[in-house]
């Protein structure tokens, strides 16, 4: 038995959701990096945000440019959009 074609309306629903569920999963993605700058003593430091920045910027591109097993991952997520050049290149606008 064919199964009915979804209606525009039902796809548009499915992707809301799934723009939920990436934004959550970036939310607790977010709070975990923090947790780890925290734990790494970041928090304690008085250094400027630029400057946090630009080396967090400089981790994610040798992070980036790594080769082994997760390398893979990293350069499917920055191809797919997800890693943001201003994020990581601080000069590059704010």
């Amino acid at each position: 038995m064919a199964r009915r074609p979804r209606t525009l309306a039902e796809i548009d629903t499915e992707i809301e959701a799934l723009k939920q569920q990436r934004q959550k999963a970036l939310d607790q993605r977010s709070a975990l990096i923090g947790k780890l700058a925290a734990k790494a003593g970041l928090v304690e430091l008085d250094v400027p945000d630029a400057e946090l920045l630009k080396e967090f910027g400089a981790i994610a591109d040798r992070l980036r440019n790594r080769s082994g097993p997760n390398a893979k991952t990293a350069t499917a997520a920055k191809s797919a959009g997800n890693g943001s050049p201003s994020a990581a290149n601080p000069s590059s606008g704010s």
